[in-house]
């Protein structure tokens, strides 16, 4: 099917004032638009249409705004008091454009529950689109759309036919089930009362009677047994067995109404996955009645009426759940329901007392290891001291290194500076020496007298 063409082109302000004009009111509503958020475009369109309450492309934008929000009853307004407004026929097409879109959305939510609503919107949907593109011939998506609305009209007509005829065929089900649940009490009612003869008039004592054989009750041997009615019985049990057998295979043939068509428009949604028909679920019960039904003939022939009226009780019940199943469909789906909404609970009432246990736990295990951590962070205080004190050590041993390397160096010198002083002495006393001698006269002094 094709698939539905949405137009919602903002329309933009012609005319220009100054300060906060609807112009700039209408730009800065376009903008947030564009960016998706519909709110704040809302209150720009708002603030321009208090200035400008008839101005139609105010209008149109805030319809446009609304159709995004899913909000298609004021888009609707909206649209028709822009198109009242509007002289421009352009403009006027394109509101009569996206109020055939809002009743397409109006029949999307129809169409499952109230189709035939649903064509009366798809219908009012086909007008405006068939006077857009009168007022507009060159916007062809309006013919597309005309035609996309009416072959959904005419998918929903199908499915109402088909519908129709599935409902017809459904109610013949149930009274052909019901006659058969008729019979099959009836005949279980005949096995009773007829499996077993009157006893004879009074005679003579009769001879002991023998051991009872394993397949026979107490009671089945206590008295003869009318052979011939229990075969009579056997054969009724196999014609209900065949009419059975016969409904079975109706509903395996039979076609479940069919459902409204999904809409067309985007976002497609995921197919959920298919529960079992009502009917189905009705077939399986119908099989087992089958099965009971062929038990209690086999159990007539074989002239165990007790065994054979229990299955006739069995088919019975499963008949009678058939019928139940047709007659209510929805209680299958209401009670899957409640079902899943009971497991949720349960499932989140779960994760609840898990999460306060494992907070509890988590709780108890911080107390416990609390004196454990202080241990350790004391633990670690102290390693972090001694790593202190090490470092400090290591420089003091480091800078007594240093100050003896000094002292050796001073040291040194002062044993370099003395070997120097008594070097120059030596030089020094050396040269007196020479002074004197050339200070003495050849052949030494002679004594001078003292009184010369």
């Amino acid at each position: 099917m094709k698939r539905l063409v949405w137009i919602l082109s903002l329309a933009v302000w012609g005319a220009v004032s100054a300060g906060e004009s609807p112009r700039t009111l209408v730009e800065s509503g376009n903008q947030a638009y564009e960016q998706g958020k519909y709110d704040e475009a809302l209150k720009d369109y708002e603030k321009a249409g208090a200035t400008a309450p008839d101005a139609p492309e105010v209008l149109f934008n805030k319809g446009a705004a609304f159709y995004q929000q899913k909000d298609f009853d004021k888009a609707r307004e909206a649209f028709e008091q822009s198109a009242v407004r509007s002289r421009d026929p352009k403009l006027e097409a394109r509101c009569e454009f996206n109020l055939g879109n809002c009743s397409y959305h109006e029949a999307e939510a129809k169409m499952q529950e109230k189709p035939k609503d649903a064509v009366g919107e798809l219908a009012k949907s086909v007008k405006h689109y068939q006077r857009a593109a009168a007022l507009d011939p060159a916007l062809h998506d309006a013919k597309h759309n005309v035609e996309v609305a009416r072959l959904t009209i005419q998918a929903i007509q199908e499915a109402m036919k088909q519908q129709e005829a599935a409902q017809e065929k459904l109610k013949e089900l149930k009274e052909k089930l019901e006659k058969l649940l008729a019979a099959q009490r009836q005949l279980k009612d005949k096995t009773e009362q007829r499996a077993q003869v009157p006893p004879a008039p009074p005679a003579p004592p009769p001879p002991p009677l023998a051991p009872l054989a394993p397949e026979q009750t107490p009671s089945e041997a206590a008295a003869p047994l009318n052979i011939e009615a229990l075969n009579g019985l056997a054969d009724e049990q196999k014609t209900l067995k065949e009419s059975t057998q016969g409904a079975a295979q109706e509903m395996a043939a039979f076609v479940p109404p069919a459902q409204a068509p999904q809409p067309v428009a985007p976002p497609m949604r995921p197919p959920e996955p298919e529960a079992a028909s009502p009917v189905a679920e009705a077939k399986d019960h119908v099989d087992l009645a089958a099965q009971h039904q062929d038990t209690s003939e086999q159990g007539l022939r074989a002239a165990k009426s007790a065994e054979s009226a229990a299955a006739q009780a069995s088919a019975a019940d499963e008949l009678k759940k058939a019928i139940d199943l047709l007659n209510n469909p929805d209680k299958q789906e209401q009670d899957k329901q409640e079902q899943d909404k009971q497991e949720q609970q349960d499932q989140q009432g779960q994760e609840g007392q898990q999460g306060q246990q494992e907070q509890q736990e988590q709780q108890d295990k911080q107390q416990k290891n609390s004196p454990e951590q202080q241990e350790g962070e004391q633990q670690a205080k102290n390693q972090e001291q001694k790593e202190q004190k090490q470092k400090e050590s290591q420089a003091g041993q480091q800078e007594g290194e240093q100050q003896q390397q000094e002292m050796q160096a001073a040291q040194e010198g002062e044993g370099e500076g003395e070997q120097a002083d008594n070097v120059a002495r030596e030089i020094l006393n050396e040269e007196k020496e020479h002074q004197k001698m050339l200070l003495t006269p050849a052949g030494g002094y002679r004594p001078v007298d003292k009184d010369w």
